[in-house]
């Protein structure tokens, strides 16, 4: 979108409307004098610019608006179309409106919309596992988020800076940067509770994977206080989404925010089913590694029932974990249900590792059984799909599974699958020669 002086807007709009230089200036001014201002080489008096606003069709406000305040406009609606963009999967396309915002921010002092480009662009690298990109992009907004003392945005930014850090295996640095978020929230009176939830839970994880049990428990308690709030909702942000493009392409910006911040809002209360799935997921993990395992086991238990109807990747996933409790508590009847399951979604999906991992899963519940044969044969079959993939590190896994089934039964067997799986360890590095 260009950004306009009053005299390019007036051009613009005579133009738009097939009028000449001496239509536009009637009895009113002469053609000459239209051009001078449409040069930007004169300016118009005040009743001058009354009179464009109603020839023009057009409000005094649009026509005095700076530059500056144009691009605020449209870097704000660029970002919300970005961030639907993130949310809806299509990453390229949010990369180029994203640079466009960061176009505008090297023109114009506008360092808000600055920080929300460099925030979103932080998400991505995030997501695509470009850890040290993504830390620089989120220090730089924060540093914005805070010049222009927008509070929640520098909570979002030490909240993910946080969990960098704890991806990386860092967890002083991100209890550190956790904490601060959550200093923020609490000391600028922030009334956003899924935001705080997410803070909560951040924290509860990285307090475990540093050893700190009991501050990660109290913090995994403030988080499901919170789950237990919030609810879910239903949408229609493509819609939104569409009418707020149109208005978007048409210049009229303040109708497209509306619009946009309309359909985001959808797009977010639509993912709040998956959202709180995932938050299942990670007390799960903090309840698991805390050994605690009926909290543990009543997580999991409601990551699955919110995510199966799902039926995705990460659906398969939360299924495996549900088997390995069952597992570790005896129930593989229901263990065994769940695994085929997990098979019939793979198949669906024509996701051959997740089908292999699923028969995997399916063998080991056999072997528990006792059914030494049946665990044999479907780890034979994982064998022939892994070897057809190419996958050595997950065919030097299941020989280990074939190996464990003959412990104590044939040392020659169980040696030979041993020996196997170590040799494409040491072929891929994980091991030394």
């Amino acid at each position: 979108m260009d950004i306009l002086s009053l005299g390019q807007k007036v051009k613009k709009l005579r133009k738009e409307k097939g009028m000449t230089l001496k239509d536009l200036a009637g009895n009113r001014i002469t053609a000459a004098q239209i051009s001078h201002i449409e040069r930007d080489k004169s300016y118009p008096s005040q009743d001058l610019l009354e009179y464009f606003s109603q020839k023009l069709e057009v409000s005094i406000d649009y026509l005095l608006e700076s530059k500056e305040m144009q691009a605020k406009k449209i870097a704000a609606n660029l970002l919300l179309k970005s961030e639907i963009l993130i949310q809806t999967g299509k990453s390229a396309e949010a990369k180029k409106e994203l640079s466009r915002v960061l176009g505008l921010c090297l023109d114009f002092d506008i360092s808000e919309e600055c920080a929300k480009g460099n925030y979103l662009y932080g998400l991505m690298f995030k997501e695509d596992n470009q850890y040290k990109k993504a830390l620089e992009m989120m220090e730089k907004a924060l540093v914005l988020y805070i010049k222009v003392l927008s509070w929640e945005g520098a909570a979002r930014c030490y909240l993910e800076l946080g969990k960098i850090y704890t991806l990386n295996g860092f967890y002083d640095p991100s209890i550190h940067m956790l904490h601060q978020s959550e200093t923020i929230i609490r000391d600028n009176k922030i009334k956003n509770l899924e935001l705080e939830k997410e803070i909560y839970i951040s924290i509860a994880y990285a307090y475990i994977k540093n050893n700190q049990r009991q501050e990660s428990k109290a913090y995994a308690q403030k988080a499901e206080n919170l789950s237990n709030k919030l609810g879910d909702f239903k949408s229609r942000g493509m819609n939104y989404y569409l009418i707020a493009n149109n208005y978007f392409q048409s210049l009229e910006y303040d109708l497209a925010k509306k619009y946009f911040n309309m359909a985001l809002k959808s797009f977010e209360e639509e993912k709040k089913l998956l959202e709180k799935s995932h938050t299942q997921m990670m007390l799960f993990e903090v309840y698991n590694m805390l050994g605690d395992s009926d909290e543990a086991l009543g997580h999991i238990q409601n990551a699955y029932e919110i995510k199966k109807e799902y039926k995705d990747e990460h659906t398969v996933k939360i299924i495996f974990k549900y088997i390995d409790v069952l597992c570790k508590s005896g129930n593989l009847n229901m263990a065994k249900d769940l695994s085929k399951e997990a098979l019939s979604i793979s198949m669906a999906l024509k996701d051959i590792v997740l089908e292999c991992l699923s028969i995997r899963k399916y063998a080991i519940i056999l072997s528990r059984e006792g059914d030494i044969e049946g665990a044999s044969t479907s780890l034979s079959k994982c064998v022939e799909m892994f070897e057809k993939l190419g996958d050595k590190k997950q065919l030097a896994n299941i020989y280990f599974d074939k190996a464990k089934l003959f412990e104590g039964k044939s040392k020659e067997e169980e040696i030979k699958y041993y020996t196997k799986g170590i040799d494409l360890f040491k072929e891929i590095g994980i091991i030394e020669n």
